[in-house]
């Protein structure tokens, strides 16, 4: 479920989104009585009306949620799927938001355990909302993360992965945005503003990532709550 702000700020638009549409057939309704008599132009009238409503209502549909002055799709598009919005929340520290995270999948997830168990693909997103993070910023929250949700073995057996991950990485800016997809059984690819940035193939990988964000030590518990769709 969505926060509640969030939630009324939901419903706020959609009846905002009727009340418009319900001034605009009232107004085409007086047009029609005063200047059409013709029985085939007020069903053609009529068609094109409710073509731009759907046609209207699908794109509001399409566009998503606002979380924290950023709009979050509610589908995507990875390895020919669609993946629909899981969950969003926002990473904080220290009373700053650093970015939000969203997480798509292709069905709807309230764990760890479930999102892992659908299989690839899936994409974590992070829309900056930071002025500034440094590349060793970003990579030492990365090395916190997996310190912190797997045993020394674990760790061993992607070492090299890891360090590869930490290379994709450059420092990036409030707006930015850095999509982490995982397509197949193993590969995971970053993007920076849809920017490809490499690949780590390794199919032990891309469940120790996702830990970092939904594992038993998140690095931040609301934005693990915010992207299982609590």
């Amino acid at each position: 479920m969505m926060p509640n702000n969030l939630a009324m700020k939901y419903l706020g638009g959609i009846l905002n989104f009727f009340m418009k549409e319900w001034l605009l057939m009232n107004t085409l309704s007086r047009i029609e009585s005063r200047y059409l008599n013709d029985q085939g132009e007020k069903m053609k009238l009529i068609t094109t009306i409710f073509l731009t409503l759907f046609m209207t209502l699908q794109v509001s549909n399409a566009v998503a949620r606002e979380v924290a002055g950023i709009e979050v799709a509610e589908s995507i598009r990875v390895a020919d799927t669609e993946l629909m919005l899981n969950g969003s929340g926002i990473r904080t520290k220290f009373f700053f938001n650093i970015y939000v995270g969203s997480l798509y999948s292709k069905k709807s997830g309230s764990s760890l355990e479930e999102i892992i168990n659908q299989g690839a693909p899936y994409r974590v997103s992070m829309a900056v909302l930071y002025d500034e993070i440094s590349a060793e910023k970003l990579n030492g929250g990365w090395a916190e993360g997996f310190e912190r949700n797997l045993s020394a073995d674990e760790l061993k057996n992607i070492q090299t992965s890891i360090d590869d991950f930490y290379k994709l990485f450059k420092t990036v800016h409030k707006g930015d945005v850095i999509d982490i997809d995982v397509s197949g059984k193993s590969v995971t690819t970053v993007f920076l503003n849809g920017n490809k940035q490499g690949d780590i193939d390794n199919s032990a990988f891309p469940d120790a990532l996702l830990k970092i964000w939904l594992g038993k030590e998140p690095a931040d518990e609301d934005l693990k709550t915010g992207m299982l769709g609590g």
